[in-house]
């Protein structure tokens, strides 16, 4: 009996529970609430995901020092800029935020 609650609480509002969208990946990162704590760290490692492999591949260039929360503000903030496109991909509108922030520049 037990496990079929744990079943049924993972799938009631199942709709709300992924970062599909900015406009969810937004929603995940700012939340804070112990409740819903799994989702927020979903959102934060997606966007650790999305920076690392975009890292690896050269797309973008990390400062030195830099933190994962810092990658965090600056995909949040530049969510909130573009209200727009907040039905968009959270994996485009990551790789925005991020190359925005931490282009290759040629020396």
């Amino acid at each position: 009996m037990l496990a079929l609650a744990f079943i049924a609480s993972l799938t009631l509002g199942a709709s709300d529970t992924n970062v599909d969208t900015g406009q969810q990946l937004l929603r995940w990162l700012e939340e804070t609430s112990a409740d819903y704590a799994f989702m927020s760290g979903v959102a934060n490692g997606f966007v650790q995901g999305e920076q690392d492999s975009l890292a690896l591949m050269k797309v973008i260039c990390l400062p030195p020092h830099w933190t994962h929360g810092q990658a965090n503000g600056i995909v949040i903030k530049w969510i909130k800029d573009h209200p727009k496109e907040w039905q968009l991909s959270s994996s485009y509108l990551t790789m925005n935020a991020l190359l925005d922030a931490w282009p290759c520049t040629s020396k």
